[in-house]
C-alpha cells in the first residue's frame, strides 16, 4: 500500500490489516529500521540519491553502510 498525499489513520490501518495487506509505504523519508510496523515504512525519494554510479556516498548511503541487516518482525514474514 502507498498511502495518497501520507495520509492515513489508525482506522486505515486496521482495514488493510484485515484485508491481508502486509506493507505500506509511507511519505516519510528514512530507512526502514522498525518492520513492526510495517504498514508505516518509510522510504527514500529518488531526488534523495546520487543521480550517477561514480558520486561521492550520499548521507543515505553512508547510514545503509553502518547499519545491521534488518532482522524480520516477531511473527511476521520469515518467521516458522
Amino acid at each position: 500500500m502507498s498511502y495518497p498525499y501520507g495520509n492515513y489513520t489508525p482506522v486505515t490501518l486496521a482495514l488493510l490489516r484485515d484485508a491481508g495487506c502486509v506493507g505500506g509505504l509511507t511519505n516519510r523519508v528514512d530507512l526502514a529500521s522498525d518492520l513492526s510496523r510495517s504498514l508505516e515504512l518509510p522510504r527514500l525519494d529518488i531526488i534523495d540519491l546520487p543521480y550517477v554510479g561514480e558520486a561521492p556516498p550520499c548521507e543515505w548511503r553512508r547510514q545503509v553502510a553502518s547499519r545491521t541487516l534488518l532482522q524480520p518482525a516477531a511473527g511476521g514474514a520469515g518467521s516458522r
